[in-house]
């Protein structure tokens, strides 16, 4: 962002941690900047591939080639929670590929943030509230632009490392400005970091699918499991500031008729997991957390059951399912992956939506490549829910 140079200070990208990296400018290598001569990329430490990795891939090393100016709107150093909330976002100093960002999440990218069924309803909700927030909060605005850039690579291959770059450049920043309220968690804040976990678990959703890295469902799953499970997180800090405004609709949707049967099939599949898990889970406290993460699951799928293709139907499993149970698909426990499986196909139900398409499938194919032979039965009805097996 130059941004350093200009004022004379130390580039915070530079030094920083976690999963943070500094992308250079929108320029070849070899055409001379004085801006960024000296500077030199910084790979992240974390292993997560899903907010970078450290493991350079072809995509990277074209990444590393470009960076963006924002018009002086990149943050150099994270703000200070208390000294500095807001910032005003004026057009006349948007760079031109922000400005076209911008305005293609309002034409297009925030209509497949909600799914057709409820585009009319949440309008307001994305245009008015969520635009309103970018234009003052910088982390935000950032957001709303690392996810539009990524669903242009998704959808435009011809351009897609331009935007895969663009991508990256915008989710770094963001991270990055987010950090001081992150950590504070100012009541006054809350919907503004509401709506940015919200932005950034869509964003994990599309990320591995136009970074080029080769895809590791389970593990990519679960990275993004954790994220939707910090959006209640951050919900939970400020229930009253969510409840009471525009962004309710975000929350964790609620059954109309919990009274309704599932179908045969989905019922059956759901019962012998939970049959396995009371017969064979050996730990009292495990098994109580898989008994409530079956649960969770066929509560989704009286969710979906109610309203078929509804985007906020990736929410109830990671946000009820016990922690313990995320962190097992984590080690890929066998029984938590068959869980997974079962959640995967949550996913493939929505598979009409671009940031869930092809999750569903993928998750399934893996899971079914870790457990052992013994397992497979309990697979069989995923198997064929997602087209693996007729």
């Amino acid at each position: 962002c130059h941004n350093c140079t200009k004022r004379n200070l130390d580039c915070s990208f530079a030094s920083g941690d976690g999963s943070i990296i500094f992308l250079p400018g929108l320029r070849r290598k070899n055409s001379p900047n004085p801006h960024t001569q000296g500077l030199s990329p910084v790979s992240a430490s974390s292993s997560s591939r899903i907010s970078g990795s450290s493991k350079e891939s072809a995509s990277d090393k074209r990444n590393r080639e470009y960076s963006f100016d924002d018009g002086g709107l990149s943050v150099a150093t994270a703000p200070s929670a208390e000294n500095a909330p807001y910032f005003e976002m004026g057009y006349s100093s948007l760079s031109p590929s922000s400005m076209g960002l911008f305005n293609h999440f309002n034409a297009h990218t925030w209509k497949t943030l909600c799914g057709e069924e409820t585009v009319q309803k949440r309008a307001s909700l994305w245009l008015q509230h969520v635009g309103g927030l970018a234009q003052h909060q910088c982390f935000v605005f950032h957001g709303v632009l690392a996810v539009t850039a990524l669903h242009l690579a998704l959808e435009e291959s011809g351009n897609a490392s331009n935007h895969q770059a663009m991508a990256l450049h915008h989710h770094t920043t963001a991270i990055r400005s987010s950090q001081p309220y992150m950590q504070s968690l100012q009541q006054k804040m809350v919907p503004s970091l509401f709506v940015f976990s919200m932005l950034m678990a869509t964003y994990a959703f599309g990320y591995p699918k136009a970074s080029g890295y080769s895809l590791q469902p389970i593990h990519d799953a679960h990275e993004i499991l954790k994220l939707l499970r910090g959006t209640s997180t951050i919900a939970q800090n400020g229930e009253a500031a969510i409840e009471d405004g525009p962004f309710t609709g975000l929350r964790l949707p609620r059954l109309q008729n919990p009274d309704v049967p599932l179908p045969a099939a989905v019922e059956s599949a759901l019962n012998a997991l939970s049959t396995h898990n009371e017969q064979y889970t050996r730990d009292e406290t495990m098994k109580k957390s898989y008994r409530e993460a079956v649960g969770s699951l066929w509560f989704t799928f009286l969710l979906l059951q109610e309203k078929p293709r509804y985007q906020m139907a990736v929410l109830p499993f990671a946000v009820l399912a016990p922690m313990e149970v995320l962190e097992n698909i984590g080690k890929k426990e066998p029984i938590a992956l068959l869980i997974l499986a079962h959640y995967a196909v949550v996913l493939h139900h929505l598979n009409e939506h671009i940031w869930q398409r092809g999750w569903g499938r993928w998750i399934v194919e893996e899971v079914s490549q870790e457990v052992d032979s013994d397992w497979s039965q309990y697979l069989e009805w995923a198997e064929r829910e997602v087209g693996i097996t007729g």
